[in-house]
């Protein structure tokens, strides 16, 4: 019998607190340089730079082809290995060199004088794989439509090593989906995926009531419970002008009033979206004559005692395999974590997900709709916003979010921040 690995959505203590003072960011820095180290977070910052200059050299490079594909034919993948470095890979020497030339030169020009110079440098290093990135985001599309056919618990892209995994029930699973890639696809080869076997993995929403802290609905006889959630970020709505907050749809009950954790009443959720790239609503605050909401862009986390600043919106430039992240949870509080997959897809509680994100930050019940982003740089860093935390498995061992971007597309809403502009 299946074990039930349930993929918590879980809550984040973010509380978006209304203030005008001026707060240090010095104490969540300090936690970074001890978590990372500061030459990691140097170099990491440093090849995110050079993967923003990457992927709009590869865009220019596939334009140049005439592909139907974003980016070309022999690009097979990045990310940023343990040592805060870039790694580059394409499916021969040939255009691993010719790319190098180019990339090198353009970086070159994209470089400028640093008043805070350092010594450290992150290095690019390339190589050679098998697979293009397209053959393999061949396979991932091919099974989008598949999950509950084949028994696919989740398919995700791993640039690191080349492949396409691929989460299942059990052994059982694996013939049929390979007989349906084969099918499928014109030249298959096996190696190109992995399949991961978890007999206790099984992804469904959940929800947890606990005391103090996030956001919650009442629920039950006489209102006894309370159904906890996190606010990821203060928002507008830009087809009414309201303002509001976002966190997740399976947090914000439909027709269910929302309740910050002082007690105080902030309204329902006016639009609300649970599948396809997204779990996520917005909740328009409700003024009233003993309550007046105003926005923020400031998170909460060690009980309300430290503050950070969610400063911009993350684009895919920034948003690298390996990248250090951070996330803020009702239950696991500040976490540091690595992404570990740019291109997943789940299914969570019988409804399929697809361009997620996947992160090694500790995830536990209560955590859900709670922010999740990259630091830019060291001291002084900007925190660029890409999702909101949406799952994770029972375990709490990692975390999946919808990105912040999807989420804009879908609720057609703006996320207040320090600045609300994208980081390009």
């Amino acid at each position: 019998m299946k074990k039930l690995f349930i993929l918590i959505l879980s809550v984040i203590c973010v509380t978006l607190f209304a203030s005008g003072s001026f707060v240090s960011a010095d104490s969540i820095e300090k936690q970074s340089i001890a978590n990372f180290g500061e030459e990691y977070l140097i170099k990491s910052t440093e090849s995110m730079d050079n993967h923003k200059v990457m992927m709009k050299l590869l865009i220019e490079e596939a334009k140049s082809q005439n592909s139907k594909e974003k980016l070309p034919n022999e690009y097979s993948g990045s990310f940023i290995n343990e040592d805060g470095n870039l790694v580059i890979s394409f499916s021969s020497q040939e255009a691993s060199h010719n790319f190098k030339l180019k990339l090198d030169e353009k970086i070159k020009e994209s470089k400028t004088k640093d008043a805070d110079s350092t010594t450290v440098s992150s290095e690019i290093i390339y190589m050679v794989q098998d697979y293009s990135y397209s053959e393999l985001d061949m396979i991932s599309d091919e099974l989008s439509d598949q999950y509950f056919i084949l028994n696919i618990i989740s398919v995700g892209i791993k640039q690191a090593t080349n492949k396409v995994e691929i989460t299942v029930y059990a052994n059982t699973d694996i013939e049929a989906i390979i007989d349906f890639l084969n099918e499928s696809i014109d030249n298959f080869t096996q190696d190109s995926i992995e399949f991961i076997v978890d007999l206790e993995v099984e992804y469904t929403t959940a929800y947890y009531a606990y005391s103090g802290g996030g956001i919650y609905y009442k629920l039950g006889l006489f209102n006894l419970f309370k159904s906890y959630g996190t606010v990821g970020f203060n928002a507008v709505d830009l087809s009414t002008g309201k303002l509001g907050v976002v966190t997740n749809s399976h947090v914000a009950a439909e027709g269910e009033t929302m309740y910050y954790y002082n007690g105080k009443a902030m309204g329902q959720a006016s639009k609300r979206i649970f599948g396809g790239e997204a779990d996520a609503a917005f909740i328009p605050f409700t003024n009233t004559s003993t309550v007046t909401w105003l926005d923020t862009y400031e998170a909460i986390y060690d009980d309300g005692d430290s503050l950070t600043y969610l400063s911009t919106i993350g684009v895919d430039y920034y948003i690298v395999e390996g990248a250090p992240t951070y996330k803020i949870g009702y239950t696991s509080d500040y976490t540091s974590g690595v992404v570990l997959y740019t291109s997943y897809s789940v299914t969570v509680d019988g409804t399929v997900y697809t361009n997620v994100l996947k992160y090694s930050n500790q995830t536990l019940p209560g955590d859900s709709g709670g922010p999740v982003w990259i630091s830019y740089g060291t001291r002084g860093a900007t925190h660029i916003l890409i999702a909101i935390n949406f799952a994770a498995p029972s375990d709490g061992s990692y975390g999946v979010g919808c990105r912040v971007t999807s989420i804009m597309a879908a609720l057609n809403v703006l996320p207040i921040l320090t600045t609300n502009y994208y980081l390009y």
